[in-house]
């Protein structure tokens, strides 16, 4: 199911297979920091018992970590290192033993755990049932955003995609361009009426990308773009490398200066037609265009899309 990877041995991924926001061991299991610090209680204590499991910890984690799909799928942390916590148990319980000889200590210690313990569980909640963690997709934005937290506005979605989210109150909006493709005569065949009027722009297999929305622009012009555009689908897609890219591009020239996508499939449902919108902040580097298009991700299920708007506004 890995196709062509690999190990790469000599660049193994122990940074992010232990501190990544994506599946990092630590960041969704963070209890066991405390195994690894009692490698140092250990070494204090145990020193023959400290090099068995210090050497074998050393070698699993490199091993594990090596693989180039050092995330392992759609898991909630590293199931990868389940396998290596009868060893690990040695030096946690070290550490326990360590924690537990100081009253304050030891409180201070339980407490960690039990915070732990509800991330844990809540961590738990929100990949069966709860709805806010996404596998294989989590990053720093989005994880802060949800973190501890039963409930998240649709909006903060985004940032699964984009690293953006403007949430205050836009100041000296202006209108740089309105698409709505009625004067699109192409005899393009799709299965979904138009959103409004006599023509909308269809995306399917065959036809992946939109003709952009360019709109001339430069860094004096304001501070932010917001992209806008109303989208109704067939099917709803779930693979969410299919999905239909909503995508906001700053060119310089013909240089690809900045660029910011959202995946419309996540805000949609089978049949339904809602109105989404992207925003992204200017960029520090020189600039002179925005272009605006939709990308169907090499997914076949057709999308609609239509009254597409491009605005630039201040904070």
């Amino acid at each position: 199911s890995y196709q062509d990877q690999g190990f790469s041995w000599l660049k193994p991924h122990i940074r992010n297979g232990l501190f990544s926001y994506r599946a990092g061991w630590l960041m969704y299991t963070p209890v066991m920091g405390f195994a690894l610090l009692g490698f140092i209680t250990l070494f204090r204590q145990q020193r023959p018992l400290f090099w068995a499991t210090f050497l074998f910890s050393l070698l699993f984690i490199y091993i594990a970590f090596a693989w180039d799909i050092w995330w392992y799928g759609g898991s909630l942390g590293q199931r990868s290192m389940v396998q290596a916590y009868a060893v690990l148990a040695v030096p946690l319980a070290s550490f326990v033993a360590w924690a537990g000889r100081r009253s304050w200590t030891a409180y201070l210690f339980a407490a960690f755990c039990l915070f732990f313990a509800y991330a844990n569980l809540w961590w738990t909640h929100q990949a069966h049932r709860g709805g806010l963690f996404a596998s294989e997709q989590m990053n720093r934005p989005y994880f802060q955003r949800i973190f501890l937290r039963n409930e998240a506005p649709e909006d903060v979605s985004k940032l699964l995609d984009t690293d953006e989210l403007f949430e205050g109150e836009r100041k000296n909006i202006k209108l740089l361009k309105e698409e709505n493709f009625e004067s699109d005569t192409s005899a393009y065949q799709c299965p979904l009426p138009p959103i409004e009027g006599q023509h909308s722009l269809c995306l399917d297999g065959e036809r992946q990308y939109s003709l952009p929305v360019e709109v001339p622009l430069s860094p004096a012009d304001g501070q932010w773009v917001r992209a806008e555009a109303t989208f109704r689908c067939q099917y709803k897609e779930w693979n969410f490398w299919q999905m239909t890219q909503f995508i906001v591009r700053f060119v310089n020239g013909e240089e690809v200066v900045k660029e910011r996508a959202i995946r419309v499939y996540r805000f949609l449902d089978s049949g339904e037609t809602k109105r989404l919108y992207i925003d992204s902040e200017f960029p520090e580097q020189p600039f002179d265009k925005v272009m605006v298009f939709c990308w169907n991700a090499d997914g076949g299920k057709p999308m609609v899309v239509d009254k597409v708007r491009v605005e630039v506004f201040e904070e």
